[in-house]
């Protein structure tokens, strides 16, 4: 057997570094008791430093509301935790705040178990300004996490009361998409295929060795289409299938933007927008290749990793992607509309768009917008206004935020339903 002998000098040494140890271990787990909070909101955006405010055809950035609301996503490791304090700090420059030092802001330890829509209690904000905030959070055993990652948020020029035109949300965005597959038809005819339909224009680059060509004045016809025949773009697809022409004048120039379909409802900077997936080109001089052609597809900010499934029968698999993509896809207006039929939002398919984009996506501000703009434009359709009763209990629901019901609940109570004395079409409103 072997004895292992520790002199008095090492013993201490032993009992020294033991203690060390020990009281890095109790601050290491003050400090970092539970997972740092995620998912940082402000005004119920993800990325407020993107907010913008206004109508369908005209934004202006920033936030309006001079006291923004704040939430996040409470982590922790302990057991059938919850939290039981927080502390905001929100600071002009991130060094400030990184340095644990707010000008603006620092709530201190706040004994309270709410993650969700707290409001902004600091100095008084100043607008076009940005700042940025982090949080932390003590559990029930009164340890404290980590700080959050920092956000940064923007104020808009002017500070305003919550209204339909004052509410935080995204600007559409465009997304660059390649074709997955170009086919040469014939002679200077060529057929991309960019495998889905999406919302936007085609730019169509020339390239760098043709540009040199004698192409003077020649019409290249394209077709664009949601639909084929035979190989081919479906010129008249029938029913509400899109399907345009148009032609370009070879000039020229690098680079060639197409734009079909109607400036309707989106803002100006985007021209005219249509929906496509199939182009033919016909009598073109240059070659037609995929990486000279590009998709600007317009839609809501949409995070395609925030939801997903999968399973053993790809039926539905593929129905899942149909409609997850589906719902990213008619985001283009900023609001839940029809597609391109008639490019406007109803009440019941809204709310139906509403309940699935829940599943499909963190951002809750297209379902609220949706809502808000259908309070004050209602379609005609007798029981379709009635759905707004049931997309304002939706919106509270999955935001916890009163403030569309606030402003909303006098309509949704007294004047959502429509009164006849005796249109067929009508309801009636009973007696009290």
């Amino acid at each position: 057997m072997n004895y292992m002998c520790i002199s008095k000098k090492n013993k201490n040494m032993v009992n020294k570094s033991l203690f060390i140890l020990l009281f890095l271990t109790v601050i290491g787990g003050i400090a970092f008791a539970g997972s740092a909070p995620s998912g940082l909101r402000c005004e119920l955006l993800t990325n407020p430093a993107a907010a913008v405010t206004g109508n369908l055809a005209s934004t202006t950035p920033g936030i309006k509301d001079a006291t923004p609301e704040f939430g996040w996503i409470v982590n922790s490791d302990v057991s059938n935790d919850v939290q039981a304090a927080y502390q905001i700090m929100l600071a002009t420059t991130q060094a400030l705040l990184d340095a644990n030092n707010p000008d603006m802001w620092d709530s201190t330890k706040t004994a309270s178990d709410n993650s969700v829509n707290v409001s902004y209690a600091g100095s008084a904000l100043s607008t076009n300004q940005s700042c940025f905030w982090k949080v932390r959070t003590w559990n029930k055993l009164d340890e404290p996490s980590a700080w959050s990652a920092v956000q940064e948020i923007k104020t808009s020029s002017a500070f305003s009361e919550y209204s339909e035109s004052s509410m935080a949300r995204y600007k559409q965005i465009v997304t660059e998409v390649k074709p997955v597959s170009v086919t040469k038809i014939a002679d200077r005819h060529y057929l991309a295929d960019f495998g889905k339909a999406t919302f936007g224009f085609l730019r169509w680059t020339v390239p760098n060795n043709s540009l040199t060509m004698d192409t003077a004045e020649q019409r290249v016809q394209l077709y664009l289409s949601e639909k084929l025949l035979n190989g081919l773009v479906d010129r008249n697809p029938g029913g509400t299938i899109r399907s345009y022409t148009t032609t370009i004048t070879i000039d020229g120039s690098p680079e060639y933007d197409v734009h079909v379909g109607s400036r309707d409802k989106i803002p100006s900077e985007f021209g005219r927008i249509g929906t496509y997936r199939y182009v033919e080109f016909i009598n073109t001089p240059y070659p037609i290749l995929k990486e000279n052609l590009t998709q600007f597809f317009l839609h809501n900010p949409f995070d395609d990793n925030a939801a997903s499934f999968v399973c053993d029968n790809e039926v539905l698999n593929d129905v899942w992607e149909l409609c997850k993509y589906s719902m990213k896809e008619t985001s283009w207006c900023g609001i839940f509309v029809d597609g391109d039929r008639e490019r406007k939002p109803y009440e019941a398919d809204a709310y139906i768009n509403q309940l699935g984009y829940y599943y499909v996506d963190t951002d809750f501000s297209i379902s609220r917008y949706s809502h808000e703009y259908l309070m004050t434009h209602p379609t005609w359709p007798t029981e379709w206004p009635q759905h707004s009763i049931m997309m304002a209990w939706a919106d509270y629901m999955f935001t916890g935020n009163t403030e569309s019901l606030a402003l909303n609940y006098n309509s949704l109570k007294d004047n959502n339903l429509p009164v006849s004395s005796g249109s067929a079409r009508s309801l009636h409103r009973c007696p009290d």
